[in-house]
């Protein structure tokens, strides 16, 4: 990105700044590709980039609406659960949660999805999922040019990363949530898991958690719930992730022609609370 400039060289102590910057989209350089990094710049013009930093955040969730899904299972007792999903590719491939669809490997269980571009239902079918990761690979057959894949990251997620949660809870569809990465790396019930605390509730199961650069780091999937014998009291501002790597690994087993539930179902273990 920064050979584009031909006066910002590394070494210099402004590089990395530069590079994080222009990543978020906060500044740019000049028509005959200079940057003029070492330029003295007025206070309006201070204020013109953190306006642009800013803004750049609401102009980043519109385009991404429409690669997080509704899901719903009619599961064995009757009941439906309602989760949400994330488009992984034009061939109809779906990543959610196990828990919303449990029954999955049922072929009597009726699952359906729900695009952003079509509000009909869409069969699916359950391919592969991970019980102790809580991810499931569904299968829909739906016009290419009506999926928009998520795209993953091209660097690791770090403390303190901001987080853009989209899902549907409790049915509200394209709600989104704002928090930061509390850890980047939690493990519980022997999996990995992304901390934060941007607000995850009843139907965000599945959906997408991104980046500040719109890039998919994982699927949303529980809170932490503190009980005892009398009373159950949510705890504010601990969800976690199943993290982008995870799914791509699902995903992966998935198209490979794997069809199975594989491990242990983590709030069977450790919570009773999974969304």
């Amino acid at each position: 990105m920064l050979e584009l400039f031909k006066d910002v060289l590394p070494g210099k102590w402004y590089y990395s700044l530069i590079e994080r910057m222009l990543k978020k989209k906060a500044v740019s350089g000049y028509p005959d590709n200079t940057f003029k990094p070492e330029e003295l710049i007025k206070r309006a013009e201070v204020l013109s980039f953190i306006e642009k930093a800013q803004t750049h955040e609401y102009e980043l969730i519109p385009p991404l609406l429409p690669s997080v899904v509704t899901v719903r299972a009619k599961l064995k007792d009757g009941r439906t659960s309602l989760g949400s999903g994330i488009v992984l590719d034009k061939d109809g491939y779906i990543a959610t949660n196990c828990h919303v669809v449990l029954d999955g490997l049922d072929p009597s269980q009726e699952i359906n999805v729900i695009l952003d571009s079509l509000p009909a239902n869409i069969n699916a079918k359950v391919l592969y999922g991970d019980l102790g990761q809580d991810i499931a690979i569904l299968k829909i057959a739906a016009d290419s040019g009506l999926l928009m894949p998520v795209e993953f990251p091209d660097e690791p997620v770090k403390l303190l990363d901001k987080v853009f949660c989209i899902g549907n809870p409790l049915g509200f569809t394209d709600t989104v949530s704002a928090g930061i990465v509390s850890c980047s790396k939690r493990v519980i019930g022997g999996n990995e898991w992304i901390q934060t605390d941007a607000a995850i509730n009843p139907g965000n199961s599945g959906g997408g958690a991104f980046n500040v650069k719109g890039q998919f780091i994982g699927l949303p999937t529980f809170i932490i719930v503190w009980a005892d014998e009398q009373k159950t009291i949510p705890v504010s501002n601990i969800g976690f992730i199943s993290p982008y790597y995870k799914v791509a690994h699902v995903y992966q087993q998935a198209k490979s022609g794997k069809v199975a539930f594989a491990g242990e179902q983590v709030r069977e273990i450790v919570f009773a609370n999974l969304f």
